[in-house]
């Protein structure tokens, strides 16, 4: 049996589809609005293996070689080297989206402000995926050119908002290291989390709780542990 939609429920839908309507032209002339600007500075290429014409596309090979272009003049040696040497990822973006205004307060507000909304927008999605080309993983793009191409000691750190190239463990250890054993606590506390809400739903499962995460984090311990000392073997390392 068909059913009648309500004049109200025609109307919720119609303005739903204006809705999504409008905000996927804003993501069109705004992505647009991001590749005119990347085209402007070089940072495009065009990609005709499927055969004429072509089509356009973004060059991040290009993107990582700028980054890396800048990066190792931003060198941290010391304490005081700590906190002026590392490169804010506007400025970084200035340098390869060169005269481009940024926003206070690395740049001049009266420029950041002259600009379009559109251009404002566009800059930022820009800037953003700059800074997301950045992996200072170990076997991350930028991380491994820098140490064959720079220096087998040279670790190259994505700090907050900042980027800098240091030789001193103690900040590989705080900005690098300290990340991931950071988010493998908040992992465990989401889990003690789960098993307290759970536990409050069935009283008997509250005094498995605490054996039950005990476990795990020594088991996740002991394999991480396990996994160290594999890679330490691998390099010819002794414990």
């Amino acid at each position: 049996m068909a059913t009648t939609a309500s004049p109200s429920l025609e109307a919720a839908a119609a303005a739903y589809e204006t809705e999504v309507r409008s905000s996927a032209e804003r993501n069109a002339i705004e992505a647009l609005a991001v590749r005119s600007l990347f085209r402007a500075h070089g940072f495009t290429y065009i990609d005709d293996s499927d055969g004429s014409p072509g089509v356009e596309k973004l060059d991040n090979d290009a993107l990582k070689e700028a980054i890396f272009e800048i990066a190792p003049d931003h060198r941290v040696s010391t304490k005081n080297d700590r906190s002026s040497e590392p490169i804010h990822r506007h400025v970084l973006t200035s340098e390869i989206l060169k005269g481009h205004p940024i926003p206070p307060p690395h740049g001049d507000s009266d420029k950041w402000d002259g600009l379009g909304a559109l251009e404002r927008a566009a800059w930022k999605k820009a800037e953003g995926h700059i800074w997301k080309l950045i992996d200072d993983k170990f076997g991350g793009t930028l991380q491994r050119w820098t140490r064959e191409r720079l220096d087998d000691d040279l670790v190259l750190v994505k700090a907050d908002d900042y980027l800098f190239v240091t030789d001193e463990p103690k900040y590989v250890e705080h900005e690098i290291w300290r990340r991931f054993t950071d988010k493998a606590e908040l992992q465990w506390i989401a889990a003690a989390e789960q098993m307290a809400m759970f536990g409050k739903q069935l009283p008997a499962l509250k005094p498995r709780a605490r054996p039950a995460l005990k476990k795990a984090t020594n088991q996740g311990a002991d394999k991480a542990m396990a996994a160290l000392t594999l890679r330490a073997e691998e390099n010819g390392e002794e414990e």
